[in-house]
């Protein structure tokens, strides 16, 4: 996948909003190899009314 940044990459994989750390237990590692970076990303977490902060 060619997306200038990595954190497109992470919501176009997972389909939802991410944030950008890897705070939870499942996360997103997104590797540049061009530059020999590794970006890690988690889901953002849900609002609404069946989640709570």
């Amino acid at each position: 996948m060619d997306v200038d940044e990595p954190i497109k990459v992470a919501e176009r994989v997972a389909g939802a909003p991410i944030s950008p750390s890897a705070l939870q237990q499942h996360w997103f590692r997104v590797v540049d190899e061009e530059e020999n970076t590794v970006f890690e990303f988690s889901l953002a977490e849900p609002v609404g009314p069946n989640f709570s902060k």
